[in-house]
């Protein structure tokens, strides 16, 4: 018998799912993403920014800085079994 485990991440903008994605990422290094439930809270709904980012803001509001200064690594999608994170594309400056 195998114990069932049950983690949960409470908000889920930005930092939430960064911090989603490389728990899912390091299970996946130590076998360990079997008999796991992940539960995601968000107060506002927006799952992925959270109340930081609203979606419907003027794309040059989106950061509150502007994209030419940031220098992020493109983050290409992640493909595990039924798990399916596709890349991410916002930004002019990451492809």
């Amino acid at each position: 018998m195998t114990n069932q485990r049950i983690l949960a991440i409470i908000g889920t903008g930005p930092r939430g799912g960064y911090a989603l994605e490389n728990l899912i990422k390091e299970l996946i290094k130590a076998n360990g993403l079997s008999n796991i439930h992940i539960l995601l809270f968000e107060e506002t709904g927006l799952f992925g920014n959270g109340q930081v980012y609203k979606t419907n803001q003027v794309p040059s509001n989106w950061i509150n800085i502007n994209e030419r200064i940031l220098n992020l690594e493109k983050r290409e999608a992640i493909n595990i079994d039924k798990i399916k994170i596709p890349r991410i594309s916002i930004l002019p400056s990451m492809g």
